[in-house]
């Protein structure tokens, strides 16, 4: 089935919102990862209406919104050109009938929770403040746009009363316009085009978005069992937390657990911007220090963390990139392209090419364990790679050095896709071999088998 999507974006960081389904949306660090969550939503947002799921969802995108407000946060101003057409009146009353349904069960939601000014959220401040953390503030936020909503279509509204109630008077407010049918667009605050169909959107959205937030702390401290889930959210598959601020680094974790009920969560889907230390001596001892870190904030947590090796250079020559491939030396952290200078710069005072390879470590908190895991030896010298001094012009957003690094027999880049192709008589075998431990090693330790 297809979804029809309107991608709303700066740079890469998303928010897709489902067209047809108002107010279902998913957000990641890429579209990518965004367009992977729909389904999920789709399929809960079916259940929250009373219908049945569907199977095979397909995302179109259908309209773009380029923006320079803050979009990881949830930060936007899209009007869709489908909330630019007059409603009719069968049309307003299912749409408000869902915005009330969604105050209600966001009410249920809210009050279901023991303890309203509990927490395991960091403090994070965002382009609206500090983020809401306890229940008792997530509702209050969410409740408190009902007079903003309403004012960007020129309704008078309050925040009285609780969200339901409060919601329900905007309405009769609005119906007692003559003309609100005819669904005006109005240029409200700081230039950004409304509708009345945008507000019917805005509400439902707005709801999810804090919805799954209050819903998620309040299983983490509470337990399922004992939290209202009125959205129907998904509460039977696994939830797994990556730690890292790379959104590269997630498709990889997903392609090892292919056909596993799982699901990711990121950093930002949680708003944790602090990162611990990592003052481990190897990969391994780093990926541990993360998932213990993160272990604080979400039940399991996966982490990984790399060192990059020259075969040309002894292991504590202060040129070696190791576990410091962004900060060689001692230095700041550079940017992908920096990078880039960097390593071609270093590569041709090596003599234009050199042999690498890369050790990975990776981590799982696993509900107060640790469990590690890290190759060494053939096997990180059976993928090793060329790197050299002269950059392909592609580029892989996190990956910079794949615009450097050849594969070592068919010498193409890895941005070609160099890093997916081995000798099939020796190093696919390896490669093959060594996936096929790390999944093992995920299952196990995550209790997936």
């Amino acid at each position: 089935m297809k979804v029809n999507c309107v991608w709303e974006h700066n740079c890469n960081d998303t928010l897709l919102y489902a067209v047809d389904y108002i107010g279902a949306y998913t957000r990641g660090e890429s579209l990518e990862i965004a367009k992977a969550k729909m389904p999920d939503e789709i399929a809960s947002y079916l259940k929250w209406l009373g219908e049945h799921t569907v199977d095979n969802i397909e995302v179109v995108i259908t309209g773009k919104k380029d923006s320079n407000l803050a979009i990881k946060d949830a930060d936007s101003d899209v009007l869709f050109e489908s909330e630019k057409a007059p409603l009719t009146a069968d049309e307003y009353e299912k749409l408000k009938a869902l915005a009330l349904k969604s105050a209600k069960d966001f009410l249920a939601l809210y009050e279901s929770i023991p303890d309203k000014s509990a927490t395991v959220i960091a403090e994070r401040k965002t382009f609206y403040g500090q983020i809401p953390r306890t229940a008792d503030e997530m509702y209050e936020h969410t409740k408190n746009v009902n007079e903003y909503y309403f004012a960007e279509i020129d309704v008078e509204a309050n925040n009285d009363g609780n969200i339901y109630e409060c919601r329900k008077r905007g309405f009769g407010a609005l119906e007692a316009k003559p003309d609100f049918l005819q669904n005006a667009v109005i240029e409200g605050s700081y230039g950004e085009d409304w509708s009345l169909r945008k507000v019917l959107r805005r509400f439902i959205w707005h709801d999810r978005i804090h919805a799954k937030a209050m819903y998620r702390m309040a299983v983490k401290v509470f337990g399922k069992n004992n939290i209202a889930n009125p959205f129907l959210f998904n509460n039977d598959k696994m939830i797994i937390l990556i730690g890292t601020t790379n959104p590269s680094k997630i498709p990889r974790f997903e392609g090892f657990l292919t056909g596993c009920d799982v699901e990711f969560y990121t950093l930002c889907d949680l708003h944790i911007e602090t990162e611990p230390e990592e003052a481990g001596k190897t990969p391994i001892e780093n990926a541990e220090i993360k998932a213990r870190y993160y272990g604080q904030f979400f039940d399991r947590v996966i982490c990984n963390d790399s060192g990059l090796y020259f075969d040309c250079l002894p292991l504590d020559d202060p040129r070696q990139p190791g576990l410091n491939i962004r900060t060689p030396q001692g230095g700041e952290r550079m940017s992908d392209e920096e990078a880039i200078e960097y390593y071609s710069s270093l590569v041709h005072s090596l003599g234009g090419k050199v042999l690498a390879y890369y050790v990975d470590g990776i981590a799982v908190y696993n509900q107060g364990k640790v469990h590690t895991f890290m190759e060494t030896g053939e096997t990180n010298r059976a993928s090793a790679f060329y790197m050299v001094d002269t950059p392909s012009p592609k580029r892989q957003a996190g990956w910079p050095l794949n615009s450097l690094s050849i594969n070592r027999n068919t010498l193409d880049y890895f941005v070609d896709g160099g890093n997916n192709k081995y000798d099939p008589v020796r190093e696919d075998i390896m490669i093959g071999q060594y996936r096929a431990r790390v999944i093992e090693f995920l299952k196990k330790s995550l209790e997936l088998e």
